[in-house]
């Protein structure tokens, strides 16, 4: 009976009692499975909460830092250490920068940006401006990043080649006076400091001393001896040529030497001073880096003088010669020559000789076709006459005589040899005038030679005007006979 009562229960267990005990498994598992998605979802908005603080916090601002040329601008720094936003302090800044993009940007774009405007405008030219860097009272408590700036600010503004003399201020203490001084001019605290300090050195009105460039109001700062001003600049064009003539072995006390070119380049983006001078038996050649101080090229060359002389001895000229072409080719060869080209009544040579052996690289002679030519005396008389003066009347100073072989102008325009050139004063422009001995063809109810050329027109297309005298210069071409 009991067996029968068993199994009559254990038939009850059917497929809805096991599925309804699946369902209720299901649903024990799902709080796990909740409780996990939830976790997550709270890192996540952790992560991005942190982030949108660090990224809050870097967007934050450092303290500002100035620029001054004579447009004074003000950069807001953040402390990730780009530039925020821009405030220009006078008219100067806001009509230079009104269209120049400086917000959200690296300093060095910024800095950039700001010297190619103020160069368009004028107020950097030749490469020699000054510059005040002025850091607030923040920027100098946050030693790192202000190292940092230092370092990015002097980098861009080399790179710029506009800067001859930088100068990095800090305001380390508070000055009631030289805040009244910038909100009056329009300038940065930096800027203010130094005009305050130079009006109590030297006793002159604020506003007078407000005038001064920086480079004058710099010259009382390094004088007074303030630590807060740190000059960083070039080294000077003496100093520069010390270096030169202590590394060619010459002594301006005991040796006559000549310097024929003093320039500061910036053509090839390293500044450096380019020095050309000579003695008695040589010339040199030096680049001198403007910043170190170190010599980049040193050459040490005969002269030129004597480069003509070893030609014309070897040559063996007796007679008179006329040097056309007087080059000395230098740059980028490894073997730097003189080539000259000159001739003699008979024979026209061109030599190569070498620059610093003195050595004869390679020369050329070829003879000169003879004809008969009218004497310098006709050719003068032709020009004077032309231009309407008269030597018993007027003073006429011929400054050129000088008989030209053209042989391309020959060829070019038959009938015509020989060329000769004299270039006289008569008190007021220089003019020259082309005579072939042919006449003069109209065109257009103005005169012009054969070629086309008026009459009184330089062969450069040039008129030097001098003030209170006249300047001819004429150009005579002979007529082959």
């Amino acid at each position: 009976m009991k067996t029968e009562v068993l199994l009559r229960s254990i038939g009850k267990i059917n497929d809805e009692l096991i599925a309804d005990a699946e369902s209720e498994a299901n649903t024990k598992r799902k709080p796990g499975w909740a409780k996990f998605g939830t976790m997550a979802a709270c890192l996540a908005l952790v992560l991005c909460t942190g982030i949108a603080t660090h990224a809050i916090r870097s967007n934050a601002t450092a303290g500002t830092f100035t620029m001054d040329v004579n447009p004074s601008v003000e950069y807001t720094i953040a402390k990730s250490g780009a530039v925020k936003s821009i405030r220009s302090l006078n008219s100067d800044a806001e009509n230079a920068l009104s269209d120049v993009a400086l917000g959200k940007q690296s300093v060095e774009t910024a800095l950039t940006r700001t010297v190619a405007a103020y160069e368009a405008c004028g107020y950097m030219e030749n490469g020699e401006a000054t510059v005040l860097i002025s850091f607030d009272s923040r920027l100098d408590a946050n030693a790192e990043l202000k190292a940092s700036l230092s370092a990015e600010i002097q980098q861009a503004l080399e790179q710029t080649d506009a800067v001859g003399t930088l100068v990095f201020h800090s305001e380390l203490t508070e000055n009631a006076e030289a805040a009244k001084i910038a909100e009056e001019f329009h300038v940065s605290l930096g800027r203010a400091d130094w005009i305050f300090t130079a009006a109590n050195k030297t006793g002159l009105p604020t506003d007078e001393v407000a005038r001064m460039s920086l480079d004058e109001l710099l010259k009382f700062q390094e004088v007074s001896g303030i630590s807060s001003v740190c000059v960083s600049k070039f080294i000077s064009l003496e100093e520069a040529k010390k270096i030169a003539l202590k590394d060619a072995k010459l002594d301006e006390l005991t040796q006559k030497i000549v310097f024929t070119r003093e320039e500061l380049s910036r053509n090839q983006g390293k500044p450096c001073y380019l020095l050309e001078f000579y003695t008695g038996t040589n010339q040199y050649f030096y680049q001198i880096d403007a910043k170190s101080g170190s010599i980049i090229y040193a050459g040490k060359y005969i002269t030129l003088s004597e480069a003509k002389k070893i030609a014309l001895d070897d040559a063996g000229c007796e007679d008179k010669v006329s040097f056309t072409e007087e080059t000395l080719v230098s740059g980028g060869i490894k073997t730097p020559y003189y080539r000259l080209v000159f001739a003699d009544a008979k024979t026209q040579w061109t030599y190569r000789i070498d620059a610093v052996l003195g050595t004869v690289l390679e020369k050329q002679q070829k003879e000169i076709v003879t004809t008969d030519f009218i004497s310098l005396e006709e050719a003068k008389e032709i020009a004077l006459k032309d231009a309407g003066l008269n030597e018993a009347t007027q003073k006429i100073v011929f400054t050129r005589e000088e008989l030209s072989r053209n042989f391309r102008q020959a060829l070019l325009h038959p009938g015509v040899l020989h060329r000769e050139e004299a270039v006289f004063l008569q008190g007021g422009r220089q003019e020259r005038q082309h005579h072939r001995g042919l006449p003069l063809h109209s065109s257009g109810g103005r005169e012009e030679n054969r070629t086309g050329r008026r009459r009184g027109q330089c062969e450069g297309g040039l008129h030097d005007r001098g003030a209170g005298c006249r300047r001819h210069q004429v150009t005579l071409l002979l007529l082959r006979l």
